[in-house]
């Protein structure tokens, strides 16, 4: 007859090390017959084989095997390593924001909490890939078998493209490297061998870093002889203000259809990171007050208090504003000077983050209709709206 073994919510039943012990034999005994195992639990679905997970939703069922999803097959081994139980409540998430550092983590729960719209009550997850290596999970929530995932996905990430002042900073302009639309036919034309297309849009600031992300993309294990001189001549840009508006527009469309397919949509900052594009908005001083409390917890191995905010804080960034009101600097400049902190790792970016988010929930009347309408950061309030569309779950 029949083998079939049918177990419901193991983790109602035994503690979370046994849970461990049973799935392991489960997946490696030589079992005469079948297990269908019910679960709520991370810590068992970032523990089982990617490809025996079934996720339920919407009165469907959505096999994780390699016939029904866009993983392949490297994706698969990837995610085994890296999918932990904290990554985990994604399986179990009716919308899921994927980011990429502790910065977007930490701040994203506090602004949809003052734009109105929670993420527990709409039972979104954030996850922190904690890399860029947002394709692999998103490919998850991708279906080969003709089934759509009613499961809204948002990947965050920065623009990436540093602004003319960070090449001015030290009085030295540089070149910069990227293959796009313009010269990709010319790049293509001189070896068949290298996927220029894989390294489309991305902006190198060295000849080494180019010619390193040429290697990755080569089926071969040698270049011809000079051709890595006529890629470089061909991939050169000379970074000007011009160039680097270039440049955000072509790695804005490039990231953006890279990252968007079906029900995955892609965020991106308008200009570098989430912390420049702050620092040239609106809520330019939140962000400024933020960075000086984590330059001073990381000094001084201590929290900045409400009396040093409103005394210590608010008397320095006077002081620095008044100088750069004499030097009649531009909103870009302003944004540099106020970011270049977190640059030099005078400050940290977790902690920066959690000032900020502290600063604007307890402004947050004020805060939200700004994060709405900025043009610089309402990016992150467009992704949460993104997520959270089907209603208050």
């Amino acid at each position: 007859g029949l083998k079939l073994a049918l177990i419901e919510e193991i983790e109602a039943h035994l503690h979370p090390q046994a849970q461990l012990r049973l799935i392991d034999f489960l997946q490696n005994a030589e079992t005469k017959g079948q297990f269908i195992l019910t679960s709520h639990s991370t810590t068992l679905a970032s523990t089982i084989n990617l490809k025996n997970l079934i996720i339920c939703s919407d009165n469907q069922t959505f096999p994780m095997g390699p016939e029904y999803t866009k993983l392949a097959e490297s994706d698969y081994s990837f995610l085994e390593r890296f999918l932990d139980a904290t990554k985990s409540n994604l399986f179990f998430a009716r919308g899921v924001i994927l980011v990429e550092g502790d910065a977007e983590n930490l701040l994203l729960p506090t602004i949809a909490e003052i734009i109105g719209k929670p993420l527990h009550k709409y039972g979104i997850s954030i996850v922190n890939v904690g890399s860029t290596a947002f394709l692999r999970y998103a490919k998850i929530f991708m279906r080969n078998d003709q089934k759509k995932m009613n499961i809204p996905v948002a990947v965050i990430t920065d623009l990436d493209v540093r602004p003319i002042e960070y090449y001015t900073d030290k009085n030295s302009l540089k070149d910069v490297y990227c293959v796009d639309d313009s010269n990709i036919d010319q790049l293509k034309a001189i070896n068949n061998d290298i996927d220029f297309e894989k390294i489309k849009g991305y902006v190198f600031e060295s000849k080494t870093s180019f010619e390193d992300a040429l290697r990755t993309v080569n089926k071969k294990k040698r270049f011809p002889k000079g051709f890595k001189e006529k890629c470089i001549s061909i991939g050169k840009f000379e970074v000007s203000e011009d160039s680097i508006k270039t440049l955000r527009i072509k790695k804005y469309q490039q990231k953006k259809k890279y990252f968007s397919e079906e029900n995955v949509q892609a965020f991106i900052s308008s200009k570098w990171t989430l912390e420049y594009d702050f620092a040239l908005s609106d809520l330019r001083d939140y962000i400024f007050k933020a960075i000086i409390a984590a330059k001073m917890e990381k000094n001084n191995a201590t929290v900045v208090t409400d009396k040093m905010f409103n005394e210590t804080i608010e008397k320095e960034i006077k002081h620095y504003y008044d100088i750069w009101k004499q030097e009649a600097y531009s909103n870009e400049k302003l944004a540099y000077e106020i970011y270049k902190s977190l640059l030099n790792g005078q400050a940290s970016k977790a902690t920066t983050a959690q000032y900020l988010a502290m600063l604007l929930y307890k402004d947050k009347e004020k805060v939200s209709p700004i994060l709405k309408s900025d043009t610089n950061i309402k990016y992150l309030v467009e992704a949460i709206e993104y997520v959270t569309k089907g209603g208050n779950n």
